[in-house]
């Protein structure tokens, strides 16, 4: 084939700007090949998006599959939760310090002893709802021997069980104690409770009665309101008196701040919407699938979040204890694991407990069982 000479450009030329290249119409092969490299452009950036959402499921999945049962797609689903013969859901909550739900710090230590153990209650139909805190000086039959409560869970970790059984073991006690039938247990770290609440922005607590607890740095009176930030949360549900407090003698009182943490929690969310948006839900999930372990299917999710928004406003009949005085409850004695006088007991290698109140038979529960019947029955 022969070439073709190009043409010298001449002087006229370069003045009318010949060097500029001529503007010439597509072919119509022109037009499908453009076309083709825009349909290649719009897939690739299809995929990358497609990427992204995948990577995105993957780590929801990822995180909700560490706290949930089931998987991502349940989300899609709403099943009816469990309940009992009075059509109550029960949920025992309990939380560790020191120690991860995932059992990956395992450390035999005061990190698995459960000192913060409740049931909470609700009415599905009409939203009505109370909280049980259960104190963890009760002492009971499991099986590492005859112990406080909150050494069920450790126990059951010692002695090689997963992090599930060893709360079923825990559920089967307080069912065992209180007589509530108990559908689902979570349990949390208390980092997990301290990171909501911050995301959240706070909560305000309302003060029961005078208080102090030095070890924490606070002192508060009688209806007071405060407003805290997760670290002051999390000490003011654990505080007792330390270096001459006051105002939280026991685990009674120490339970029942507990409660009031929590209902002040879902308080905050509900009423700000702030776990609600996009990003800190993304967050808080990633909080929860280190911090917690629940036997919650992830099917039962939605239907759990509608009765808690949709159900809002039913009856909160507050906080219940097993020794309560201004409801006149006395369903414990103090007692000592060996036979000495009570200020004496520590002394003689004993420990202070509680056992149920009017029986000699430290294993007795009836009266427990027929108080609680009887709340849940209101």
């Amino acid at each position: 084939m022969m070439k073709r000479k190009s043409k010298p450009l001449s002087a006229e030329d370069l003045d009318h700007g010949a060097d500029e290249p001529e503007l010439v119409a597509l072919t119509p092969k022109g037009k499908r090949a453009k076309k083709h490299i825009a349909r290649w452009v719009i897939l690739g950036v299809v995929l990358l998006l497609l990427m992204s959402i995948g990577f995105l499921v993957f780590v929801v999945s990822q995180d909700l599959g560490k706290s949930f049962g089931g998987n991502i797609f349940g989300l899609l689903g709403k099943e009816t939760l469990r309940e009992d013969a009075n059509g109550r859901t029960n949920a025992l909550i309990f939380a560790t310090s020191g120690y991860q739900p995932d059992g990956s710090d395992h450390d035999n230590g005061s990190g698995i002893l459960t000192d913060s153990i409740m049931v909470v209650s609700v009415d599905q139909e009409t939203g009505e709802r109370f909280t049980l805190s259960v104190p963890r000086d009760l002492y009971v039959q499991y099986d590492c021997g005859g112990g406080r409560i909150n050494g069920v869970y450790a126990c059951a970790v010692r002695k090689g069980k997963t992090e599930s059984e060893a709360a079923d073991s825990l559920v089967r006690k307080v069912s065992e104690v209180t007589g509530i039938e108990i559908q689902y247990v979570a349990h949390i770290d208390f980092t997990v409770v301290k990171e909501l609440i911050n995301r959240v922005g706070g909560v305000d607590i309302t003060i029961p009665h005078d208080m102090a607890d030095y070890g924490c740095g606070f002192k508060y009176s009688k209806d007071q309101v405060v407003h805290m930030d997760g670290e002051l949360a999390i000490c003011f549900s654990r505080a007792r008196n330390h270096h001459g407090g006051y105002g939280i003698p026991n685990d009674f009182e120490r339970g029942k701040n507990q409660q009031r943490v929590l209902r002040a929690l879902q308080v905050a969310a509900l009423n700000d919407g702030k776990l609600l948006n996009p990003t800190a839900a993304l967050k808080a999930v990633d909080s929860l699938g280190d911090n917690l372990r629940t036997n919650v299917q992830t099917n039962e999710i939605r239907t759990a979040l509608e009765l808690v928004q949709n159900k809002a406003g039913g009856e909160d009949r507050g906080e219940y204890a097993f020794m309560d005085s201004a409801r006149k409850v006395y369903l414990l004695r103090d007692e000592c694991t060996v036979s000495t006088a009570e200020e004496a007991c520590g002394a003689n290698g004993g420990q202070m407990i509680l056992v149920p109140a009017g029986t000699t038979d430290w294993y007795d529960y009836s009266k427990i069982h027929e108080y609680f019947a009887g709340v849940i029955a209101k």
